[in-house]
């Protein structure tokens, strides 16, 4: 009778963690099929460099005759943010549980960074021991990033390990203010100034590998985490004050380290 009473209460406390868990979220389906989610964390990057070559300028109204030098630049932006976007995907699974699939991203990071530079008084060439100060200050702010990867992975039980690989986008906006001082021997408040502005923006094309984890903890939902790392090129040519082919330098080698938390639904209802 005792033995009858434990067997009876094992059995009923299997049947409570049955319905507790259901069935399509302990099976490797659960993964199969298109989804949607949202997701949130941290992106951080290398410092993105502004570099480009010393040239000269002539003609400013004041002097026309005199030779401006204007310095080369290596100025360096950091950015650290706070992202959140969406993604969507489609899952293959296969008998073996092996999983792959496809999944496109869009997260908003809306971060900027600025420097500023003062060259103090430079010698004018052949300008009789006039100078001039050149100036700027240049902003570049970081706006939205995607991505399109494929994915790989394998499926223990309710939890899938899986790898990421495929192209980034990187939108990206430069505005700078640049002046010259036209000073004589000594630079003075009221001496001539010169300002140009100029504003580009590119969406950036690169590459993106990662990894991530991802548990199914009902037929419908599917939590995990992932770390993404994204590397792009140059941002083109972005003219130093000045519009003239030799003026111009170049924003370049950005890398973007990801952390992010995830939740995805499935559509189409629960696996079979």
């Amino acid at each position: 009778m005792k033995k009858a009473a434990i067997a009876g209460l094992a059995a009923l406390t299997l049947l409570d963690i049955s319905a507790a868990t259901p069935a399509a979220a302990q099976s490797a389906d659960s993964f199969a099929g298109a989804y949607v989610g949202l997701n949130a964390g941290v992106a951080t990057t290398n410092s993105m460099s502004f570099t480009s070559n010393p040239y000269t300028v002539t003609g400013l109204p004041a002097d026309p005759g005199n030779v401006y030098p204007i310095p080369g630049r290596n100025d360096k932006f950091d950015f650290t943010s706070f992202l959140g976007g969406v993604q969507t995907g489609f899952n293959f699974v296969t008998p073996g549980n092996f999983l792959f699939g496809i999944e496109g991203d869009w997260s908003l990071l809306n971060d900027d960074d600025s420097v500023s530079f003062n060259s103090g008084r430079i010698d004018i060439a052949g300008g009789g021991g006039d100078g001039a100060i050149f100036q700027h200050r240049s902003e570049v702010e970081l706006e939205w990033q995607g991505t399109i990867r494929g994915r790989a992975g394998f499926i223990a039980g309710n939890t899938l390990f899986f790898a990421t690989a495929g192209i980034a986008f990187l939108s990206a906006e430069w505005d700078e203010t640049a002046t010259i001082t036209d000073c004589g021997q000594v630079c003075n408040a009221g001496d001539a100034t010169f300002t140009r502005t100029y504003s580009d923006s590119s969406i950036l094309t690169g590459a993106v590998v990662g990894a991530g984890v991802e548990i199914a903890i009902s037929p419908n939902v599917i939590v995990g985490g992932d770390y993404l790392y994204e590397t792009f090129d140059s941002f083109g040519t972005v003219p130093f004050g000045h519009t003239t082919p030799g003026q111009q330098g170049s924003l370049g080698d950005l890398d973007i380290h990801k952390v992010r938390v995830r939740v995805s639904f499935k559509l189409g209802g629960p696996a079979q």
